[in-house]
């Protein structure tokens, strides 16, 4: 799959690798002046395959791809099947939903997944062995302390975070706002420096246990 520049999101698309933070774009046609078009921009996700553990086996979640949906029904997005493998062994395929619960993994286990649309098999996916913990545990990078004009010290705390594909490989980066302690006057030389944000490159699946995107 050819790779564009990547498109930042707000937050994961229900695992479709939708990001609909620009869905109106300008196109120009010839010798006239640009027109509005409502296609989404689209971002060029990896499966997101997650594997975690839970009482009853091992818990699996992956995205379903833009270009593999079919339409739409009740229980929502409509399109490929998927082959699950345990060990290079398939061990079901699932045909009404991204997710699947295998009652005899184990914490060993490495699992993959292969989209079957219309007959055809698709590319299976890097292989996903479960979480050591039902959540992704994010070194934070926090940015450096600061002393003020006035001598004073302040440290950032951790704020918003979001998440996008910021270098295009197919995966989600974690952005995370840091701010300063907030200011005792207000426009006073003691006002530390503006909020800033730090990056942490992590895979993420959507809505999975307690895992992020």
């Amino acid at each position: 799959m050819n790779r564009t520049s990547p498109l930042l999101t707000a937050g994961c698309a229900l695992g479709l690798g939708l990001a609909l933070l620009a869905p109106t774009v300008a196109v120009a046609e010839e010798g006239g002046p640009a027109a509005a078009s409502t296609a989404p921009q689209l971002e060029l996700l990896d499966r997101g395959l997650v594997a975690v553990g839970t009482p009853g086996g091992i818990h699996l979640s992956w995205r379903l791809l833009a270009e593999e949906t079919t339409g739409a029904g009740e229980s929502g997005m409509l399109g490929a099947d998927f082959q699950v493998h345990r060990d290079g062994e398939l061990i079901a395929t699932v045909t009404d939903s991204t997710n699947h619960l295998d009652a005899g993994g184990t914490a060993a286990s490495s699992y993959t997944v292969t989209p079957v649309l219309e007959g055809a098999v698709g590319s299976a996916s890097e292989p996903a062995t479960p979480l050591a913990q039902p959540y992704a545990s994010l070194p934070l990078q926090k940015p450096a302390d600061g002393v003020t004009p006035l001598g004073e010290d302040y440290t950032y705390s951790a704020n918003d975070m979001s998440v996008g594909d910021m270098d295009g490989d197919g995966r989600y980066e974690y952005v995370v706002k840091w701010d300063p302690p907030t200011p005792r006057t207000s426009r006073s030389a003691a006002t530390p420096a503006a909020p800033t944000s730090t990056r942490t490159p992590r895979r993420a699946s959507c809505c999975t246990a307690s895992t992020s995107a």
